[in-house]
């Protein structure tokens, strides 16, 4: 019978492996170790997303029913236990609107901040600032939800809540005396097409007119 020829490449492991047995053995176990502890993660990552998957949900039912202590507890759950999960930044939010409903502004405003540091998608990072100027209105600071929302709205000009910038801007402009920029949003949303945006510019942009100086309205109706 033919001996078996053993490969070359085997040849040079063991040639390897004498010259420095220890390191080798090192170098293994090391190996051995990293395997499982990726091993111990990937479980743990799945399990803490499975169980904060569910968590969550409870969080949302909370909120959506207006239980807003509950919703808080939930949410806080998941962002201090529950750090691998994929949802500890959409909890951060979550915790900021049951903050709001519970009338904490400040504490509301505080995390909207934080996860607007998480670099959200643009149209969540947009309603994070939409909320953080109704928490200064809240609050009673009109010039800084003012500065908010206009700031907001330049930054997301694309957002689909562009319009609700608007509707904002042009109330708190009308209630600290600015009709001219108040008549200016109104008259531009009533012409758009969607039908909520123009009912609610157009029943507003009527208070404004009733107010607002005569020359004023003319150059307002003339620009449309």
């Amino acid at each position: 019978m033919e001996e078996l020829s053993i490969p070359s490449w085997v040849t040079k492991l063991k040639k390897i492996y004498e010259q420095d047995p220890i390191k080798w053995m090192w170098i293994a176990f090391t190996s051995l170790v990293a395997i499982v502890i990726i091993s111990m993660l990937v479980f743990i990552v799945g399990k803490q997303r499975r169980e904060a998957s569910e968590i969550f949900a409870d969080g949302l039912f909370a909120l959506s029913n207006g239980d807003y202590p509950t919703a808080v507890q939930i949410f806080d759950k998941v962002r201090s236990s529950y750090r691998l999960s994929g949802v500890k930044n959409d909890a951060i939010f979550f915790s900021a609107s049951a903050r709001f409903g519970l009338e904490r502004y400040n504490e509301a405003e505080d995390l909207y901040r934080q996860y607007l540091n998480t670099n959200p998608e643009p149209d969540f990072a947009a309603k994070a600032e939409l909320d953080i100027g109704a928490c200064r209105e809240m609050s009673g600071d009109t010039a800084g939800a003012l500065q908010t929302y206009k700031k907001a709205r330049s930054k997301y000009s694309n957002s689909f809540l562009s319009k609700a910038f608007d509707v904002k801007i042009a109330r708190l402009s009308y209630s600290v005396g600015d009709l001219k920029t108040a008549q200016e949003i109104y008259s531009r949303l009533e012409t758009d097409t969607e039908g909520l945006w123009k009912e609610i510019a157009r029943g507003n942009r009527r208070l404004v007119f009733i107010e607002a100086p005569k020359d004023s309205v003319s150059i307002s109706n003339n620009s449309r």
